[in-house]
């Protein structure tokens, strides 16, 4: 069964392969146009091939409406934490997509917690449309009633 640890230590796996690009990078490496920027780095990319399947893994063996929340609560508010790393932060918003098809999979109170959560996290002004779709869908979930 998937757990929240799971997924931390993906993620933990993530930002230390972050880590390990920027320390092998030339101090002037992105700059001005020259070389690489982190954002391009593979790293980024393997993370959401690795996440979008670790989801996949969890869409086939549904647990729990209170482990699912708990693992999309960890996945939308960890970007938090990484306001400081750009390339990073909007990687961590980005996958957010990713977890629409798992929105089913919770009861219609925990979609609103979920809910009243993003709300929290991203305001309707800020928001992409991305996010605004992601947004809706807990809201429809969180009105549907499930139990």
């Amino acid at each position: 069964m998937k757990s929240v640890k799971d997924i931390k230590l993906l993620y933990e796996e993530y930002f230390e392969s972050v880590k390990r690009v920027q320390r092998s990078r030339g101090a002037f490496e992105g700059i001005l146009g020259f070389g690489k920027k982190l954002s391009n780095e593979p790293c980024h990319f393997e993370f959401q091939k690795k996440l979008k399947d670790y989801l996949d893994e969890i869409k086939s063996d549904m647990p729990e409406s209170e482990t699912l929340k708990e693992i999309l609560s960890f996945i939308y508010c960890i970007h938090r934490e990484q306001k400081s790393e750009p390339s990073i932060y909007w990687m961590l918003i980005a996958v957010h997509m990713d977890t629409l098809e798992l929105i089913e999979g919770l009861s219609s109170k925990d979609a609103d917690e979920l809910l009243k959560l993003y709300g929290r996290l991203f305001k309707k002004h800020e928001r992409l449309p991305a996010q605004n779709k992601l947004y809706d869908k807990l809201k429809t979930r969180s009105e549907a009633g499930r139990d």
